[in-house]
């Protein structure tokens, strides 16, 4: 998404002297962006990576293809959601010796130069910082032109995130991102809970396996003139849980509006 910019003219009055801000990358400040920003981190994660695979789809021309999420269980205690776009390359991810990746440069976005894709800031990629303790990570696979590529995204003995590519092997499956959180048997249900919130105004419904209790309700109004529109709402499920929120939809969120 294209971020709104203000062409600004400063004029200034006799030799003055300013300096740049700089920033330094710390522990404290990788917390801050990691998981100060986000007052929910699970549904910071969920959000994330389930839009950013939309997008991907968008981007490799195939929209109408649903992702793949699979919701943690007692079995198998994991959120993961798979894509078929492009995939990316070991240096998208990480980066290499003149420029970071993806996944391990906050503000560092492939989006911000279109309008048909939800993200462009360059945080969500790391939402997973946001949700997973140090000593823990999440993974991150890619697989493009048939071959497998495993990152584990975690935080280094000095508390700063860093990406390291655990594995490479060939593979002939559809090329695509995966992204897999380790979850807390307490937060199973809330990482069910927040898959249909966003699945219910996403372009596309995604495909979700994983946990029987899962729901999906899609939208449906009573009232509508394209821009907005009066929900038709029961006592069950997702709008028992939200019934009396007002929502702006932005690329397939619903941000609520206090």
């Amino acid at each position: 998404m294209k971020a709104d910019t203000v062409d600004l003219q400063v004029k200034q009055s006799g030799p003055l002297k300013a300096r740049a801000f700089g920033f330094q990358f710390n522990a404290q400040m990788a917390d801050a962006l990691s998981k100060k920003i986000y007052t929910k981190p699970v549904l910071a994660v969920v959000r994330e990576y389930m839009c950013n695979a939309y997008d991907a789809h968008v981007e490799n021309g195939v929209p109408e293809e649903p992702i793949k999420v699979v919701l943690p269980n007692k079995m198998s205690p994991y959120w993961s959601v798979r894509d078929h776009g492009r995939g990316l390359s070991v240096v998208e991810i990480m980066g290499d010796d003149e420029e970071g990746g993806l996944f391990n440069t906050y503000g560092k976005s492939g989006k911000n130069h279109t309008n048909n894709q939800i993200g462009g800031f360059g945080m969500g990629s790391k939402a997973g910082f946001a949700y997973v303790e140090l000593g823990g990570n999440f993974t991150v696979t890619s697989w493009v032109g048939g071959v497998q590529s495993t990152y584990a995204c975690h935080k280094d003995e000095d508390g700063i995130p860093a990406v390291t590519l655990m594995s490479q092997v060939n593979s002939t499956a559809v090329n695509g991102i995966e992204i897999k959180i380790p979850v807390k048997m307490q937060d199973v249900d809330t990482f069910r809970n927040y898959t249909e919130d966003i699945s219910r105004y996403l372009g596309v419904a995604p495909d979700v396996s994983g946990n029987s209790d899962y729901k999906l309700f899609r939208p449906s109004y009573s009232l509508t003139n394209g821009t907005w529109g009066l929900r038709n709402e029961s006592q069950t499920g997702y709008q028992s849980r939200h019934r009396h929120e007002f929502n702006i939809i932005m690329g397939g969120v619903a941000y609520p509006v206090d």
